[in-house]
């Protein structure tokens, strides 16, 4: 230890005096980057500091004192599949609250390490039934890799509606797919929700209601419920927190240093050159870019490419870059990036390629700057030591403080650096705002929450409210219509104050929505265009992109995603990104629309035609469901397409994702690379990947 570094022990030992545990904590995290990035192992002193503060982790086995070994010993706990892991002294605390049964709800910062939380108390406590609620299907795909390779063996882990119940099952889900085992699960012993934040309109303007739903469905059945959020001032009291605990941590693991560059904007420099002249210092340093919208994305890493030599050779980016050529465009902003070690992330890619994108940023030391949009931001965890925002807003909003500090949070990482960077590059608000969480029912999803399980969720005022709309649409459609659209069905698209155009719109095309039965996609076209024109949420052009894109699309595992997209491009100007975006809305909010339509239409007439097999197919953006399935967990359904043509396994069979999982398990990673032909080199990268994350 030199003399500098003793100075600062001294230091961290003074604010520790003066009980100012938090400055203490930060300067000796400073202090272990310094000697860390020195090759440096901290002595007895630094250890002992690091037990005082309570980062038992960071206690060095090799020089701490007897004492010291002891105490992280102590705080060492089986975090599944007989991993054993050393919690910090925040995390433990939190631990034990939650092995007494307790229902929690808890904030905490981004590099708190909630996730070792939730596993050790699944392995110390082993219970039957665990739901662990996600917001995004990136979030839900590390959960799943997570959760599989620590208890595959003693549990089903179930993460599609088709799945069958074992005797003991971890559920892993986006809200709106849960609703599928609402009617199958008498209770639960543990109910966790990520990103609980994300049930508030304050902070998620379209998904909020499917996890309030949620709640409302599965929270009185379960025994015992752990909701986490990031960086939250305070909980205010809500319906949807009666009866938890309210649990706030502020022990972060990572220190940040935050660089306002916009201020040296404007005055001899301007914003791409600041970007580029930083990035030019964190050369092959792991860096993630924030940029507001996939455009800007596309924008933004153009810029970056320009300025940036090409990865060598041998570059697994390379491999990348020519797979993606090779499967989906030539030429592509994609492929081009990464032929300069630059990575895309945003909602619209295919879910095996973002997964791929993750991986890539982790395993290769070219991949040293990813641009994403919030996709990334939004818990998922990756190797960045540096972010930098391009921009201060998500889409056309400005950033609040929580926002923010929830983006600033991904730099850094435990265990990877001490240390994370945030550079701003346009004015961030203040990070001293206080953010609260505050969860009431918006008036125009009353009619949702219109049964006996919601009542204790809800005012005197909003049950009236509900009686009063009740009311209103029973006296113009009738109390039939009413409890098939909204006690049986409960519409996900169309809200209540939207259901007098939905039924004109849906009387209006009744006769021609019996063409989307049709095998010919041209007999699609008009009722989607009429359904589209009076009820779908975005400009004309998007609806007439959409109808265009639809029937190509309904063929895409016939033909090479390729073709169809030189074919979508030639008739109608539609690139890859647009189509990923395309698709994306297709088999989620359109498929919803239509399917809410149905609903509809069969509640007003009783001889209306079925729509159900056409909306599946569109869910599964007309794939073979176990294909589109598969892609989840990472296989591409190009990849895919390879392993049926071979005859080794039929992928269009109609069984369930657990029969077609343990299938490929039986197969082995093994036999598919050798006994499938065609299979390029980062083929066999993708499917090592994916073996990697149903392995039991």
């Amino acid at each position: 230890m030199t003399e500098g570094q003793f100075d600062k022990a001294q230091t961290v030992a003074g604010f520790l005096a003066e009980g100012n545990e938090k400055e203490a904590r930060n300067d000796l995290i400073l202090l272990l980057d310094e000697m860390d990035r020195s090759g440096e192992r901290p002595n007895a002193l630094v250890n002992h500091l690091a037990r005082e503060v309570g980062l038992y982790p960071h206690i060095d086995d090799s020089t701490a004192s007897f004492s010291d070994l002891l105490a992280k010993d102590l705080f060492a706990v089986d975090v599944g599949g007989g991993r054993h892991a050393v919690l910090h002294r925040d995390q433990s605390i939190l631990l034990k609250r939650l092995v007494e049964g307790r229902s929690l709800v808890v904030s905490a910062p981004t590099s708190f390490g909630k996730s070792f939380v939730i596993d050790a108390l699944i392995s110390i406590s082993r219970p039957d039934n665990v739901m662990i609620v996600v917001p995004t299907i990136a979030l839900a795909d590390e959960a799943r890799r997570r959760i599989n390779g620590k208890f595959a063996r003693d549990y089903s882990i179930i993460t599609t509606a088709d799945m069958p119940l074992g005797r003991k099952n971890i559920f892993v889900f986006p809200a709106e797919r849960a609703s599928g085992y609402f009617n199958k699960l008498e209770s639960l012993d543990l109910l966790v929700v990520d990103e609980f934040y994300k049930a508030s309109p304050m902070y998620e303007k379209a998904r909020y209601a499917a996890l309030m739903k949620l709640i409302v469905q599965l929270k009185r059945r379960s025994q015992q419920c752990y909701f986490l959020a990031p960086n939250m001032d305070e909980v205010r009291d809500n319906p949807f927190t009666f009866g938890m605990e309210s649990l706030r941590f502020d022990l972060s693991t990572v220190v940040l240093r935050y660089h306002d560059e916009y201020k040296s904007i404007g005055t001899g420099c301007d914003k791409a050159s600041r970007l580029m002249a930083i990035l030019s210092g964190l050369k092959g340093r792991k860096t993630l870019v924030y940029v507001k919208s996939p455009a800007e994305l596309s924008r933004v890493a153009s810029l970056i490419a320009d300025g940036r030599e090409a990865v060598p050779e041998n570059s697994r980016m390379l491999e990348f870059a020519q797979w993606f050529e090779d499967n989906y465009k030539v030429g592509s902003g994609i492929s081009r990036s990464a032929r300069h070690g630059i990575l895309h992330h945003y909602g619209g890619l295919h879910r095996s390629i973002a997964q791929i994108v993750v991986k890539l940023f982790e395993d290769s030391s070219d991949a040293d700057v990813l641009v994403a949009t919030s996709s990334l931001i939004e818990g998922v965890n990756t190797s960045a030591e540096n972010v930098i925002l391009w921009n201060n807003k998500s889409g056309t909003l400005k950033f609040n403080s929580f926002t923010y500090r929830n983006i600033a949070g991904r730099a850094g990482r435990m265990f990877r650096h001490f240390v994370g960077n945030v550079y701003n590059l346009e004015q961030p608000p203040s990070i001293c705002e206080q953010t609260y969480l505050d969860i009431r029912i918006p008036e125009r999803d009353l009619p949702l929450f219109n049964d006996s399980e919601s009542e204790p969720f809800l005012t005197e005022d909003q049950i009236k409210a509900i009686k009063t709309k009740e009311n209103s649409i029973v006296e113009k459609y009738g109390g039939v219509f009413y409890r098939k659209v909204f006690v049986e069905y409960a519409p996900l698209y169309i809200s209540s104050d939207k259901i007098d155009a939905a039924v004109f719109a849906v009387n209006h095309v009744r006769n021609m929505l019996s063409g989307l039965l049709q095998s010919d996609p041209r007999g699609w076209r008009l009722p989607l265009e009429i359904v589209l024109n009076r009820l779908y949420q975005a400009s004309p052009e998007c609806r007439k992109r959409m109808v265009s894109v639809i029937a190509p699309m309904s063929d895409s595992w016939n033909f090479s995603i390729r073709s169809m997209l030189e074919s979508l491009e030639r008739d109608f100007g539609i690139g890859v990104d647009e189509y990923f975006k395309l698709e994306k809305d297709l088999t989620y909010s359109v498929a919803s629309l239509l399917q809410d339509c149905n609903a509809i239409n069969m509640a007003l007439h009783a001889n209306a035609a079925d729509l159900t097999p056409f909306i599946n197919r569109l869910k599964v953006a007309f794939l073979p469901p176990r294909v589109y399935d598969l892609e989840e967990y990472g296989l591409p359904r190009m990849i895919s397409r390879k392993i049926h043509s071979s005859g080794l396994l039929d992928l269009e069979r109609d069984v369930s994702l657990a029969v077609m999982l343990d299938e490929l398990r039986k197969l082995g990673r093994e036999s598919v690379i050798h006994k499938v032909p065609g299979l390029s080199g980062f083929d066999e990268y993708i499917i090592d990947h994916f073996f990697d994350g149903i392995r039991k």
